[in-house]
């Protein structure tokens, strides 16, 4: 026959499978519903900084060259000429693994930010460094703006803020002065980060222990574990009191879109709302049916917790010695 602690732990496999139906999406999938969603907002609604907004969360969740390119294009269309300017060049450089026509398209609007450039009012800045792995951050330049030097960038004149960094280094934050001159010859700014110092911990000294002989003790207890089995019991107990929570807010909204669905007699937005109740419902179901598992798993593992915890150890005595330890006693 079965054990309790047997089908107790089928159950915990069991529920640990049905735990996988509620996953957190991926970087990737939530990227990609970024990717969405920015889409429909500049298309339907015109909001191009609320889109740029959403496709800097998706390159920082995701980075493809496909979202530079996103990124660039919103700055081109905000008119904000460093940022465009900065995130076409990356995607560009990325041209192999672009469509031909957006190549070409993109190509345009990098040529154009460039001649506005530079004959505004802009200067180009090339930073570099000796060290090795440096990178640079330009909070002007927009959300995710960070690249490795050499590198030249368009900024706007006056005071700009920059921050690098290193492996091995303290970071840094700068503000340059961004001056107009020769448009042909750019401002170059070195840098140079302080190294970081790890302090040297004491030298421990470390002396003999000194023998000490004990005669064998006898000692018998009872499976001082035994608070410890009853661990899993509590968490399943907990996990199930959880799902039932969760289960019970999803009844909550489907009770909530029923009584949406009693005032609409049809149309488009009866169904909307029929298949909103569905959703609802199958996820109240699933909460609830796991919850109901992990409570029921948590039952049979308190009631089967102390079936074979409660036996005796045997009696082991010590014998402590410089080198080692010796166990004396009836096994």
């Amino acid at each position: 026959m079965t054990s309790p602690r047997v089908f107790a732990m089928a159950l915990l496999a069991t529920l640990s499978v049905t735990g996988d139906v509620f996953a957190e999406p991926s970087p990737q999938e939530r990227a990609a519903e970024l990717d969405k969603a920015a889409g429909e907002l500049a298309r339907a609604k015109q909001d191009v900084g609320g889109a740029l907004a959403l496709y800097e969360q998706a390159l920082a969740l995701d980075p493809t060259p496909e979202r530079t390119c996103n990124v660039g294009m919103a700055h081109y269309q905000l008119d904000a000429l460093p940022s465009a300017h900065f995130f076409l060049a990356q995607c560009l450089g990325n041209a192999g693994r672009l469509p031909a026509a957006s190549v070409e398209n993109l190509s345009k609007a990098y040529a154009y930010v460039d001649r506005q450039l530079q004959a505004g009012s802009f200067a180009q800045v090339k930073f570099s460094s000796s060290l090795d792995g440096l990178k640079v951050r330009i909070p002007a330049l927009g959300q995710g703006a960070a690249f490795a030097v050499p590198r030249s960038v368009w900024l706007p004149l006056g005071e700009q803020t920059y921050e690098a960094s290193a492996e091995g280094y303290k970071t840094q934050s700068e503000t340059v002065s961004v001056k107009a001159g020769n448009k042909k010859k750019r401002q170059a700014i070195a840098i140079s980060l302080e190294k970081v110092v790890v302090p040297k911990l004491p030298t421990v000294e470390h002396t003999k222990t000194p023998r000490i002989d004990t005669s064998p003790t006898p000692i018998t207890s009872r499976d001082s574990s035994s608070s410890s089995s009853r661990l899993p019991a509590w968490i399943s107990l907990s996990t199930g009191a959880g799902l039932m929570l969760v289960g019970g807010v999803f009844h909550l909204r489907a009770a909530g879109v029923r009584s949406d669905l009693e005032g609409v007699p049809s149309g488009d937005s009866r169904r909307s709302l029929i298949e909103d109740l569905k959703r609802e419902r199958t996820l109240m179901g699933g909460f609830y049916g796991a919850g109901a598992l992990a409570l029921g798993l948590g039952t049979i593992l308190m009631l089967s917790g102390d079936d074979s915890e409660a036996k005796e150890r045997p009696a082991i005595g010590f014998t402590f010695g410089t080198q080692s330890i010796a166990l004396g006693g009836a096994f």
